[in-house]
């Protein structure tokens, strides 16, 4: 069994969904939380950006040039030979 629309309804709808004979349901969207999500993507992107420009913390990069810094003085010390011309 089929289901009609009623007469006045057809006449408002596009005919394409009028000829269909099958009633339209849409779905209810709210504004604000669709404009508190986008907010919230602009704002991650724009961090997410942030993070690409600006690198790590201060105190993660000093941590960083301290590893380094320790572990070629380890290799230097432990190296076998050593050539006058391999130092800086």
């Amino acid at each position: 069994m089929k289901r009609q629309l009623p007469r006045a309804l057809t006449s408002c709808l596009s005919t394409r969904f009028a000829r269909s004979n099958q009633p339209t349901v849409t779905n209810v969207v709210n504004l604000r939380l669709v404009r508190k999500r986008k907010e919230r993507e602009d704002k991650e992107a724009a961090a997410a950006q942030n993070r690409a420009l600006h690198g790590m913390p201060k105190a993660e990069r000093q941590r960083e040039q301290a590893l380094t810094k320790k572990a070629e003085a380890f290799i230097e010390a432990h190296r076998l030979e050593r050539n006058d011309r391999d130092k800086p």
